[in-house]
């Protein structure tokens, strides 16, 4: 009986590993379980800078390198830390090709994973599919959804749904805990016409400023864009107590 593996999440780690299982092994049967309904549901998120000893080995034993390296950026390793007040702590500059490079090309996270989606067979995620519980039931882990529907019979489940997966309880009973940190994520589009100044100061990299417990995060994004985040010390029940819509 070919092995069965079910992982729970369709993010870029749930997708790299059901692609790293499938090219090392194609009889292994994978299953992703995607609570979104669809690749496009949501935005997701700023830029990744891969390292050669882990993203980038991952991609390569994928055989999925010559993919990525179309959508790589080694100019976004450009890197600004500073003050309210611009008074900059550490700058780094950023290659602009491979043999400049410091060897941590950028790519946008919604590209990544796009890229890992695509490479696996064709229905290995099932969207529209959030975990309910997984519940011991005789000698079987059997996975329970909010639909009512129930699958079962998998040798290993994979939990990459994130600190709040619902495999976590089977493995430790440690809950995750609000670290006193909190903020919102944007995005400008068109920054180099509509905000040429922040575009010029982020320099198609990241730009993170701190002061007085708060950061403003800017990361320039491959089709133009900025994503920018805004953090600082909230109690948990800042988005309740908070007077605005």
């Amino acid at each position: 009986m070919p092995l069965r593996i079910a992982i729970i999440g369709a993010g870029p780690a749930g997708c790299a590993l059901a692609r790293l299982l499938h090219v090392k092994d194609p009889t292994i049967q994978t299953t992703i379980f995607e609570s979104e309904g669809s690749i496009n549901f949501r935005s997701q998120g700023g830029t990744l800078d891969l390292h050669v000893k882990t993203g980038q080995l991952a991609l390569r034993e994928a055989g999925l390198w010559d993919e990525f390296e179309k959508h790589a950026r080694y100019d976004g390793e450009a890197l600004q830390i500073a003050d309210k007040n611009w008074l900059c702590y550490l700058k780094m500059g950023a290659g602009h090709s491979k043999s400049t490079s410091t060897g941590r090309p950028e790519i946008d996270r919604p590209v990544l994973r796009e890229m890992l989606y695509r490479s696996l067979p064709e229905g290995t995620v099932q969207w529209n599919k959030k975990l309910k519980e997984v519940k011991r039931e005789g000698r079987e882990l059997n996975l329970h959804f909010t639909d009512g529907g129930v699958e079962h019979g998998y040798d290993l489940i994979v939990g990459a749904d994130g600190a709040w997966s619902k495999t976590r309880s089977l493995i430790s009973d440690v809950k995750p805990y609000y670290s006193g940190v909190a903020g919102h994520v944007m995005s400008i589009s068109n920054a180099q016409e509509r905000h040429p100044a922040l575009y010029a100061a982020v320099n198609r990299g990241s730009l993170f400023s701190y002061s007085e417990g708060r950061g403003v995060f800017a990361q320039y994004m491959g089709d133009g864009s900025l994503s920018i985040g805004t953090w600082s010390v909230h109690p948990p029940d800042w988005q309740q107590s908070s007077d605005h819509d």
